[in-house]
């Protein structure tokens, strides 16, 4: 049996295909792996996207069948989505389990095919090993998409035509069939790789054609429902969704951007650094190859790689869909030449000098081994969706409205993950909307909820947030996580029922009627309410008191003193007293009121005249540890 691309003059240097598979190598590299891909599966919240496929994917076949019309992923992806999250449920660990299996399966499959496209178990090894510490194979197999699943596919199917080319067996051909066909059902990008598939079989296995053609010609019946919902996408209006940045094609951004992200990832920028030197490493393979009369391989290997990438550019003439993840199933093309580069430098030093050769070895190891731990360290697929669903839950009341800005204001659009954490649990409005007045629907926010929290992201939220400043008051604005806030607004008139601690205090012509508390994790905010007409030159201090503090010697572990926000200026006075440096314990929250000029405290009364001295503690605060 020839092997499908090598120099026959080559074989006695090589492992034939023929030779003992090294099963405990396989197994242990699948191990890795796994490992690898279920390391903090569910670490990182869901983003934007794979909130949408576990919410909208993941539906009841006719509700897919409906959404296939104009989601531009192929019904097979949805409805297998579908039927996961029905059998494991809808947690992010579920969810992100099916394309980290799939994924897997392109360790035996990268193995394969550089076992039989360069007739060396070696390479195959290699190859295997660095599609399991490949970053972006990683990035997409903790990725609730359908990416990972198509890219490890590809690749197996790649494997059954180049068997099925050989064997010229009936169940070789069925399998290439099936495997081709559940690719394509994957995603609709696997159709450049069924074209380098047709490209081989013409230039190196015309007499395979007739079984292959016979194939193709049962695969295309199996298509007929992927052709139907192509024909709808072609006529739905989809233009793409990659960024504008990067639309159209910059011919560049491939060398730049998508080659290196490909071999190691764009979790980490500075990672690309590294590119250098696998380009290099790249080019010694392609010219090692073509020194030793391979000239085969490396036309395939170009084929391979280029031809997506081709009809890539082409496509992104007309539509917004130059994004590097519809490129990942061309990633064993990149791959198996880097391996066949890395084994050939090391047998090459093998017989000039051991060390030599093994340092190498470890180098690269080192290098390859450490880019998934690189890309980990830094680990942030999407926003802190935990810390704002926490803080919400902790806040937010059911007579309460949160409001997001939205990216999209033709649509209104909100963010799918953020619907994912918070879903259901109070009124929810995304602005802007085309359906809804802005100002209206604040006003009509601020007359009928007791708050509005306001998270402000996206290029939209400055216009949301002047008109919930203009038409309300802002009571709070704190991080939720890492790198996101919500704000707190009120109406700009008092309820009676937002006065938590009615108590009537006086000093001098100052009169309290009540106040409110809210405690967070980083701040303790204090809302007082002062009577109509009060009016006053003093300044009011509020003091967190507990037992002695190191720092101070005193009791005093947090203060706010400022003059008050009396009605005639704001309907609420706020004070924020900083809790980050406050153990956990009890401690009392001290009012009083002084005269800024001299210092002298004010004493203070009580609603029945009875005197308080030159302080009171409103309510006892208990602080725990997060």
């Amino acid at each position: 049996m020839n092997p499908p691309l090598s120099n026959k003059a080559a074989l006695s240097r090589w492992i034939l295909p023929g030779r003992r598979t090294p099963w405990p190598l396989i197994v242990g590299l699948i191990g890795l792996a796994l490992l690898l891909r279920f390391y903090h599966l569910d670490s990182s919240p869901l983003r934007g996207d794979e909130a949408f496929s576990v919410r909208y994917w993941a539906v009841p076949f006719d509700q897919a069948l409906a959404l296939s019309r104009i989601e531009p992923h192929p019904l097979g992806a949805l409805l297998g989505f579908g039927l996961w999250k029905a059998l494991a449920g809808d947690s992010a660990f579920a969810m992100r389990t099916l394309p980290a299996l799939f994924s897997v399966i392109g360790v035996p499959a990268l193995y394969a095919l550089g076992r039989r496209l360069f007739c060396d178990a070696q390479v195959g090894a290699v190859a295997a090993l660095l599609w399991a510490l490949n970053p972006m194979q990683l990035y997409h197999a903790q990725d609730v998409r359908d990416y990972a699943p198509w890219a490890a596919m590809s690749a197996l199917a790649l494997w059954l035509l180049l068997v099925a080319c050989d064997r010229r067996r009936r169940i070789d051909w069925l399998l290439y069939g099936l495997v081709a066909t559940l690719a394509l059902y994957l995603y609709f990008a696997e159709i450049s790789l069924l074209l380098v598939g047709a490209l081989y079989v013409l230039i190196w296995r015309r007499q395979a054609l007739r079984p292959y053609v016979i194939t193709l010609a049962g695969l295309g019946i199996a298509l007929l429902p992927w052709l139907w919902q192509g024909w709808q996408l072609a006529h739905s209006g989809y233009k793409g969704t990659a960024a504008l940045a990067i639309f159209p094609a910059s011919l560049p951004l491939l060398w730049t951007n998508f080659l290196p992200a490909l071999i190691v990832g764009d979790t980490l920028p500075a990672l690309r650094d590294l590119w250098s030197t696998l380009a290099l490493l790249l080019l010694f393979s392609g010219w090692l190859l073509l020194r030793r009369g391979n000239r085969r391989a490396v036309l395939f290997l170009t084929i391979y790689a280029g031809l997506p990438t081709l009809l890539l550019l082409l496509a992104s003439l007309k539509l917004a869909v130059f994004r590097v993840d519809y490129l990942l199933a061309a990633t064993p093309a990149l791959l198996l030449p880097l391996a066949y580069g890395a084994r050939t430098l090391h047998h090459t030093l093998a017989y000039r000098s051991r060390p030599a050769a093994w340092m190498l070895t470890g180098i690269l190891a080192i290098t390859f081994i450490g880019l998934p731990l690189a890309a980990f360290s830094e680990y942030q697929k999407a926003p802190d969706w935990f810390g704002v669903r926490d803080y919400l839950i902790a806040h937010v009341q059911s007579t309460d409205l949160v409001i997001l800005s939205t990216d999209d204001a033709s649509t209104g659009a909100g963010d799918p993950a953020f619907e994912y954490y918070y879903q259901d649990r109070t009124p929810v409005l995304t602005l802007p909307n085309p359906k809804v007045d802005l100002t209206a629907a604040i006003r009509d926010a601020a007359d009928h909820y007791r708050a509005v929290w306001f998270m402000p992201s996206g290029v939209n939220a400055g216009v949301v947030d002047q008109a919930l400043r203009t038409n309300m008051q802002l009571i709070s604005d704190e991080g939720a996580g890492r790198g996101l806030i919500i704000r707190e607004y009120r109406a700009l008139t008092v309820s009676p029922a937002e006065i938590e601690h009615p108590r009537l205090l006086r000093a001098g012509a100052v009169s309290l009627r009540g106040f409110s508390v809210e405690q967070s994790r980083q701040t303790l905010t204090v809302i007082l309410f002062w009577q109509p007409g009060t009016v006053t030159p003093a300044t009011v201090f509020l003091h967190l008191l507990g037992s002695t503090n190191p720092a101070s010697g005193t009791p005093l572990w947090t203060q706010n003193d400022h003059p008050p926000q009396l009605p005639a200026v704001a309907p609420r006075d706020i004070y924020r007293l900083p809790l980050g440096s406050v153990p956990t314990g009890r401690y009392q929250l001290s009012f009083g009121l002084y005269d800024p000029a001299s210092g002298q405290r004010l004493p203070l009364v009580d609603a029945d005249g009875t005197a308080l001295g030159d302080n009171t503690t409103l309510t006892t605060i208990t602080i725990a540890t997060s």
